[in-house]
């Protein structure tokens, strides 16, 4: 790794651990969340505010979605915040400072103490289970209650998997579309979808699972394989059958959810991730290599999967049953 690299790496971090001295200084800001605003009903899991992303609308100013809002710490984040005078049951935190705050807690060890019936969450980001250092993990495990964990690589039976949901500046200014979209019946002309790499196109090359995908779709007359706009990406979802969702950078994608939505069953590859997804209750298509995908394997395993995916539906418009299902 080059020197300006590490350099790069060292003030990311640095910045965290100010965020995080901020955050201890934070209170929690109290939001009306009464006039179902959609992003607050569904599971918005990415949230930057205006740190990413600003040419993509606004935010509202002071919006936190729900689905962050209602963990009792948000730690590692600029819209953060900790209130060390009263014990959470629930803490979400950015996966980047999971070290920190191990040792953050092995410093102060009457707070660890009473951590023992909290769940974490680590999520938001991409920091992928793998590249944890186990000291670091060892002590989370012995503090809380359960662990979750979003960008999970490989297997431990202690850490849980936390699903993706929504990515907050995706559907910015797209929300009311959204809303009628998930609304209306579902016309299923087309079947299988192949739509991936708009916000992020380098991750096709980098990533060898979305790179898979794309050659596989490139000469197959049963797949679309385009990038679109938000608002025809979400259009094409509501018509096709099948969604390719290959790896993202932070192993887990956003198009598992936005596929469900829309009705549309979700297609991955074999994975620590996609397994655990589907043990848990995931409506999901599990292949071992793309190339495994066949017109008659979709068209014979669709009738079960469409009720399984509409099921799926149904539980996550319900906020509070979804959000149970999340934190089993």
């Amino acid at each position: 790794m080059s020197l300006t690299k590490v350099m790069i790496l060292i003030i990311k971090k640095l910045t965290l651990i100010k965020v995080f001295y901020q955050n201890l200084n934070t209170n929690k800001v109290s939001i009306d969340y009464t006039n179902k605003y959609i992003l607050d009903i569904l599971p918005v899991t990415r949230f930057w505010g205006l740190d990413r992303k600003k040419g993509v609308g606004r935010p509202k100013k002071g919006y936190l979605p729900k689905w962050i809002a209602d963990f009792d710490w948000v730690i590692g984040w600029s819209h953060g915040y900790l209130n060390k005078k009263k014990i959470p049951n629930s803490i979400f935190c950015h996966p980047e400072l999971l070290g920190f705050f191990s040792l953050y807690l092995i410093i102060h060890p009457q707070l660890s103490k009473k951590l023992s019936n909290t769940i974490i969450i680590f999520g938001g980001e991409d920091t992928k289970l793998s590249r944890q250092k186990k000291i670091f993990l060892k002590k989370i495990k012995r503090t809380f209650k359960d662990v979750y964990y979003e960008a999970k690589d490989v297997e431990d039976n202690s850490i849980k998997i936390m699903p993706i949901g929504l990515t907050e500046f995706y559907i910015r200014s797209f929300e009311k579309t959204l809303e009628n979209l998930i609304q209306e019946p579902n016309i299923k002309s087309n079947l299988l979808l192949s739509s991936f790499g708009y916000h992020w196109p380098k991750l096709n090359k980098k990533i060898s699972d979305r790179s898979s995908a794309a050659k596989f779709s490139e000469d197959k007359d049963f797949v679309t394989y385009k990038n679109f706009d938000t608002d025809e990406y979400f259009t094409q979802l509501s018509i096709h059958k099948y969604l390719l969702v290959p790896l993202g950078n932070g192993v887990q994608s956003p198009k598992l959810i936005e596929s469900i939505l829309m009705e549309c069953i979700p297609i991955m590859t074999k994975s620590v991730a996609s397994i655990e997804l589907l043990k848990i209750g995931f409506p999901i298509l599990i292949i071992e290599k793309w190339n495994d995908i066949t017109k008659e394997l979709l068209e014979n395993r669709y009738y079960l999967l469409n009720k399984e995916v509409v099921m799926f539906k149904n539980k996550i418009l319900n906020y509070e049953k979804y959000r149970n299902f999340t934190f089993h």
